[in-house]
């Protein structure tokens, strides 16, 4: 059986890494000509779609089984950025989903479901997404399961933006950490602040009684 997997960051690469324990045929792709020049001759049974954040074709979604996963209480909270947002909203987890993909934003039907722990930093949070993942294929792959449609009225974020990496409004040392921490994670926009001519990047945030601790970066700022 033939399997493919659509990703585009340092994480998914550690995600196929992982894959290649399940039996079947694995392939990755990085790029959607590629692997619409690809698919026919492939013919997958799943293409599994993890840290990808451009919408699969419909000519890929209407011809094969495509299995994305995401991170909020669907129907609530499809859309971007889905980790921050519960961060800020002060959530300790949140469930995370495997769901057939289509083309309205996170909207297909869900093959599994489980808590998504949020302690750590960014950079933990997606290495336990590429656990779970991992843990959800494998299952697929094992028995093809049915889904379900998701029930419930809707809602949607938006994708931050790199401007919303600037420190402003925090009003607490917690929120000055969660603030820090969900932005720490390789080829992600970290947390910073301007301050005459420099611009100051925080990444490894801890907190203590009455303080927090963090590293610093400091480049000559181009604003």
């Amino acid at each position: 059986m033939n399997y493919i997997l659509l990703t585009k960051h340092p994480w998914g690469l550690e995600l196929f890494e992982r894959l290649k324990r399940f039996k079947g045929n694995w392939r990755i792709f990085s790029d959607t000509d590629e692997l619409l020049a690809n698919v026919d001759t492939y013919k997958p049974r799943y293409i599994f779609v993890g840290f990808w954040h451009d919408r699969v074709p419909p000519e890929i979604t209407e011809n094969y089984e495509c299995v994305g996963f995401h991170p909020s209480d669907l129907p609530r909270d499809r859309g971007g950025s889905p980790i921050q947002h519960a961060i800020l909203e002060g959530l300790p987890y949140v469930p995370f989903h495997a769901i057939r993909l289509n083309q309205e934003i996170d909207a297909g039907e869900i093959y599994f479901s489980c808590n998504l722990n949020l302690a750590g930093c960014a950079e933990e949070i997606y290495l336990r997404q590429v656990h779970l993942m991992s843990e959800f294929i494998g299952l697929m792959v094992k028995v093809e399961p049915p889904c379900v449609a998701q029930m419930g009225t809707p809602t949607f974020l938006k994708r931050r933006t790199p401007k919303e990496s600037e420190i402003k409004n925090v009003k607490s040392l917690m929120d000055l950490y969660d603030f820090i921490r969900m932005l720490d994670a390789e080829d992600y926009p970290h947390a910073f602040l301007n301050y005459q001519g420099f611009r100051f990047e925080f990444t490894n945030s801890t907190i203590r009684t009455g303080k927090v601790i963090a590293d610093v970066k400091i480049i000559q700022s181009k604003v």
